[in-house]
């Protein structure tokens, strides 16, 4: 991929300890001791980078009971994200607490969920990381919805990591320039959302009424993944995983299922630039707004 690295399947943890998307089907949330079998087969099938947060019930404790317990606080890749302060020291709290929690030596990465508004405390925040915890944490950035938010966060020179949500149907940041600009400015970025949360895995008559005006987009979609003879989630995790240019790919997987799955998809051969090329026709702009969860309600 012209040079780039590969990127890292990395597990979310929002549905590890909570019911979480979609195409939630698990009855009730994941006692400790599940979630914890969980991160252990998966760490068996090579996924060793998890993606977590304060905000994430108790993610945050599952995963340092795990690397505590197991041994693997060295071996283990977190990157967790905190809420945009309203004083240095609340942060600074926020942020020893969540150390604390997790039991790991380093951090690859330290994400906050939106920028402060105070730009006087973004540029503290920013000095404390590089010069008080640059053995503590890796990369520092910021998770973001909308392509003006990541460009608004590269422009200001304080991060080197961003979040954001992008896959087959959500292409605003490629379409924007805003991948492209990161790439120049040295920002890494990590991609969520692969399957837009869940929807992606539905069959075609399990897509809430809500959320039907994306029904011909992703007929369209699986025509695609059945061409090249892949699912479509499958297709999903293979594009986000070739096309993107980014660090890292964080995927939710609730069961020893899932993992399995997830780890074949992302082994699964190189994409064809053909069919990379069809997806990016795809013009979704009439739906967009349905393409950001955070809109998903039945009026929609």
């Amino acid at each position: 991929m012209n040079g780039i690295a590969p990127p890292e399947l990395i597990m979310g943890t929002a549905q590890l300890t909570a019911r979480y998307g979609v195409a939630e089907r698990r009855p009730s949330a994941p006692t400790t001791s599940e979630a914890l079998q969980l991160l252990s087969f998966a760490a068996s099938r090579g996924v060793t980078c998890f993606d977590t947060a304060a905000a994430y019930g108790a993610s945050e404790q599952v995963l340092g009971q795990f690397a505590e317990s197991r041994k693997h606080g060295a071996a283990l890749q977190v990157i967790t994200k905190l809420r945009a302060p309203q004083t240095l020291a609340e942060w600074r709290n926020a942020l020893q607490e969540s150390l604390e929690r997790l039991h790991v030596r380093r951090l690859r990465g330290l994400l906050l969920h939106s920028s402060p508004q105070s730009r006087e405390l973004e540029i503290a925040m920013h000095q404390v990381v590089r010069e008080e915890l640059r053995d503590r944490v890796g990369r520092y950035g910021v998770s973001v919805y909308t392509p003006g938010e990541a460009f608004r966060a590269i422009d200001s020179g304080l991060y080197d990591l961003l979040q954001i949500p992008a896959n087959l149907l959500d292409q605003r940041f490629r379409r924007t320039g805003a991948l492209q600009r990161a790439r120049e400015a040295g920002v890494a970025i990590d991609v969520r959302s692969v399957f837009l949360q869940g929807l992606l895995t539905l069959d075609a008559g399990e897509i809430p009424g809500h959320l039907q005006p994306l029904a011909p987009f992703l007929a369209v979609a699986g025509g695609l993944a059945q061409s090249c003879g892949r699912s479509l989630p499958g297709l999903a995790l293979a594009y986000a995983r070739d096309a993107l240019g980014s660090a890292g790919i964080v995927v939710g997987m609730t069961s020893e299922t899932e993992v399995e799955q997830n780890v074949a998809w992302w082994k699964s051969e190189t994409l064809p630039l053909e069919i990379i090329e069809r997806i990016h026709e795809l013009d979704t702009t009439s739906v967009e707004k349905l393409l950001d969860p955070r809109h998903w309600t039945r009026e929609n």
